[in-house]
């Protein structure tokens, strides 16, 4: 849920259209074909800053077990391992741009009092 808010909240203080690149972050459609093995129990995404709901996974051979999201990082994480390997098709939408994974408090970089660099 925080994840959806987030990205509301990027997506609608920032100008909307795909064309304008000086924007700091745009939302961009990746598809994808990815190997996974048997066994296997994360897929691991070649964007990060995945939107949650965005995600389409198709495989001919291969049933996924439930997933959840790892939207910062890029990744599904199944809720068991794959009982065979094979080839999926994944279908997304993601943020692009210059986003930070962690922010901390502007006071956390100056110096300790008494304490000179």
């Amino acid at each position: 849920m925080l994840n959806r808010v987030l990205s509301l909240l990027l997506l609608t203080s920032l100008s909307l259209g795909r064309a304008d690149d000086n924007r700091l972050v745009a939302v961009e459609h990746f598809i994808e074909t990815i190997t996974i093995a048997e066994g296997d129990s994360t897929i691991t995404f070649y964007q990060r800053f995945v939107i949650e709901g965005s995600v389409s996974v198709v495989g001919d051979s291969i049933s996924l077990p439930d997933f959840r999201l790892d939207s910062v990082n890029g990744m599904l994480i199944l809720e068991g391992t794959l009982r065979q390997g094979g080839v999926v098709k994944v279908s997304y939408d993601y943020l692009r741009g210059n986003i930070p994974v962690a922010v901390e408090p502007a006071v956390s970089r100056l110096s300790l009092l008494g304490m000179t660099p």
